[in-house]
């Protein structure tokens, strides 16, 4: 399952590589050929796996140190804290553009809400 979500470049080369260790084993006497196939296509993906990973562990310790710098100024326990502090962060994430019905339909909203305000 976890496997969909990776890179088409990291599938591509998993795909790859017992092809080319079969070539490379039917051709025993070419050390450097079997050597270099496919090395650059595995290391690539290796690397960016490996910084796709940090970015995410980065993210996830900011994401404890703003929920632990929070539960120390509201003077209560991380566990206590953290579920709100995450929402209240999730709120925050950019919304879809509106279509052009939702647009009108909130415009329409809003007019009536400023009429009844203003007792029209």
């Amino acid at each position: 399952m976890l496997q969909n979500r990776w890179p088409d470049q990291i599938r591509m080369t998993g795909r790859m590589l017992p092809e080319a260790v079969t070539e490379c084993g039917q051709n025993a006497h070419n050390f450097e050929q079997a050597a270099n196939l496919g090395y650059r296509d595995v290391s690539s993906a290796y690397v960016f796996l490996q910084r796709t990973l940090g970015a995410l562990q980065s993210v996830e310790n900011q994401k404890i140190g703003l929920v632990s710098e929070v539960a120390v100024q509201m003077e209560c326990a991380y566990e206590d804290i953290e579920a709100q502090v995450l929402d209240r962060v999730e709120m925050y994430q950019p919304r879809k553009p509106l279509s052009e019905q939702e647009l009108q339909e909130a415009k329409q909203k809003f007019e009536e809400r400023r009429k009844n305000l203003r007792g029209e």
